[in-house]
């Protein structure tokens, strides 16, 4: 009987100097001061992905402690693709609740890396320059995210590098191809290259051939002499082709027979700085129009048309 009378007084002093019962919900809600926490899985804080085909699945969590989480939102929701259409530096912001309306919020940023655009505005798409003219390449790259960019940009003439302000190769007569390179993070590289030509200073030809471009009552048993500067000696090989071409008297239009190849002998003056390509001519010409194709080696096609007497 002692006994229990002395539990019985234990339990009543306690209960009345403030001995901790088991709390509550609702003074669970009422002692809560802490904020949620905020953890971020994807998008990462400082990230960056490929613009359009970096798929990135939006990951994040909140939690709290104390009286529970009453809402977690944040710029796209959980399970989402992530945007990655707009190249920039992009923020992401998560904002949590919790039952007993503590607020936190957090933003991070992470970055969307597209290609990088070249400008490249010499040498000029299809230009044609003249052999030996002084001409400088003009480039340059730039990123769509230079906040974090290594990017690097460069220039190839023909497959050699050349760096922006220096010169061109237009030593060599033909086409050309300048390319320019960007290279970007991710791997994400841009690309752009023209094609500009290089050719002889070719100012037409001299007589038997008149202003107009013909050569009026040539005779089938002589060669035609085709004289042309190419503004001093070229070599020996400037000329690539010549052939004749079956044409109308009337307008100089083809007659669809096919090209028939001349094999002319080349010689060059240096005192008069002229070539002379001596075209034989055929006795099937007798009467004809024929039409005189000469081909340089800078891919450049000079035509004569000849007609022939009766």
């Amino acid at each position: 009987m002692r006994r229990l009378t002395f539990i019985t007084f234990l339990i009543v002093f306690l209960a009345s100097a403030g001995a901790p019962v088991a709390p509550t919900a609702a003074a669970s809600v009422s002692d809560d001061t802490d904020p949620p926490q905020i953890t971020f899985r994807t998008p990462e804080d400082g990230a960056y992905y490929r613009q359009n085909t970096h798929v990135v699945i939006v990951d994040f969590q909140c939690s709290d402690s104390g009286s529970g989480i009453a809402s977690c939102v944040g710029t796209q929701p959980p399970g989402a693709s992530l945007d990655t259409a707009q190249a920039s530096a992009h923020t992401f912001t998560v904002t949590a609740v919790d039952n007993a309306g503590n607020q936190s919020s957090r933003t991070i940023t992470y970055w969307i890396v597209g290609v990088p655009s070249i400008n490249l505005s010499s040498p000029v798409e299809e230009a044609n320059y003249t052999v030996g003219q002084p001409v400088y390449a003009t480039y340059s790259c730039t990123s769509t995210v230079p906040e974090i960019s290594d990017l690097r940009c460069y220039g190839t003439d023909d497959g050699q590098f050349a760096a922006s302000g220096s010169l061109i190769d237009t030593d060599t007569v033909g086409p050309h191809y300048f390319t320019v390179i960007a290279f970007e993070l991710l791997g994400i590289n841009g690309y752009l290259s023209h094609r500009y030509w290089v050719s002889y200073p070719f100012s037409g030809f001299d007589s038997p051939v008149s202003a107009s471009g013909t050569i009026d009552g040539a005779k089938t048993k002589e060669a035609i002499p085709l004289k042309f500067s190419l503004g001093g000696y070229r070599g020996n090989n400037p000329v690539g082709s010549v052939h004749w071409e079956h044409v109308s008297c009337s307008d100089w239009t083809s007659l669809n027979e096919g090209w028939n190849l001349a094999g002319g002998t080349l010689s060059y003056n240096a005192s008069t700085d002229r070539y002379t390509e001596l075209v034989p001519t055929d006795p099937s010409f007798k009467g004809t129009c024929q039409q005189l194709t000469l081909g340089l080696a800078d891919y450049t096609l000079h035509v004569v048309n000849v007609r022939f007497r009766g």
